[in-house]
């Protein structure tokens, strides 16, 4: 089954997005990895950005345990949960919010994710990845969901001036630099290159209505 998982992180972003990417191709097999997208904070706004990403997965275990190994790579990780700050900062955030064509509650896992159509963090790296694909409940592409989102959501604070000679490149092969503001001309090839390398992280971009 196709499946979509959510990655976030706003300490240390770069280092445990890119830790998280590596556990998560040991447990799972990644077919495609989103760019990355900064975004403002939801709910508690007193903290730094959040980079933002999604991984598309293919799996065909029962959601409720891909989530469970989802947890496990997050505490191995060192995620500690604050129930007194529940938004707050976090090293690293992984969440299953779409498996293709599945609805209904899994456990305590709610599919698709109430976020899918809430919040442009998760709709547009999921549009990204798979603008064609219908919502499993509203049956309206993703692609347009994250258009309609972004089209009435105030735009998150612009990246920072990151460019292609000022970070350093990614591993040999892997596509494109950390953060090359050029468009890979072979998009695809660049997208599973960086999957395969899964050691750095696409250009970081800004999840609001010039994302789409």
């Amino acid at each position: 089954m196709r499946m979509f998982v959510s990655l976030g992180s706003n300490i240390q972003p770069r280092q445990n997005l890119t830790r998280a990417l590596v556990e998560l191709r040991r447990r799972f097999r990644v077919t495609a990895v989103s760019p990355v997208y900064r975004t403002v904070p939801v709910g508690d706004t007193d903290q730094p950005d959040f980079w933002n990403l999604v991984a598309e997965i293919e799996d065909d275990e029962p959601p409720q345990k891909v989530q469970g190994a989802l947890r496990f790579i997050e505490e191995a990780l060192g995620r500690r949960r604050d129930l007194q700050r529940p938004f707050g900062p976090r090293s690293v955030d992984l969440d299953l919010v779409l498996v293709e064509g599945l609805a209904g509650s899994f456990g305590a896992l709610e599919l698709p994710s109430p976020l899918v159509v809430k919040e442009p963090f998760v709709a547009v790296p999921l549009a990204n990845l798979a603008p064609s694909l219908a919502h499993p409940v509203l049956k309206i592409p993703l692609g347009e969901l994250a258009r309609t989102l972004v089209a009435t959501t105030p735009t998150p604070r612009a990246p920072w001036p990151w460019s292609s000679r000022s970070e350093p490149p990614g591993p040999r092969g892997a596509g494109h630099g950390w953060c090359s503001t050029r468009r890979p001309r072979h998009r695809n090839r660049a997208r599973r290159r960086g999957v395969a390398g899964g050691l750095h992280l696409p250009c970081l971009r800004e999840a609001g209505p010039r994302a789409c």
